[in-house]
């Protein structure tokens, strides 16, 4: 089974947070025998708010920029070591 992106991810949480929590309260037994047992009530917690999808795509924009930049040096790097590996070799 492939592996769950971060983006998959990131959808999954804000379902999860995003879902209303249920909390339940037991009547008073002042009430009717035909009242219901228990209510629910909708309670808003204090969660993070899903960012936008423009927040999203700049944020992905900024890591793969990261991403890019590293593996930029670091070829550049291996390139250079090599060069110089070449001229020790050949005695220029």
């Amino acid at each position: 089974m492939p592996k769950k992106t971060r983006r998959e991810k990131l959808k999954a949480e804000r379902r999860r947070l995003s879902a209303p929590s249920f909390i339940s309260k037991p009547a008073s037994s002042e009430s009717n025998a035909t009242a219901p047992l228990s209510t629910f009530q909708f309670h808003a917690s204090n969660q993070k708010k899903a960012r936008s999808a423009e927040t999203e795509n700049a944020a992905e924009l900024v890591v793969i920029t990261r991403d890019l930049s590293k593996t930029l040096i670091l070829a550049v790097i291996a390139i250079t070591i090599e060069v110089f590996i070449y001229l020790l070799h050949h005695g220029k």
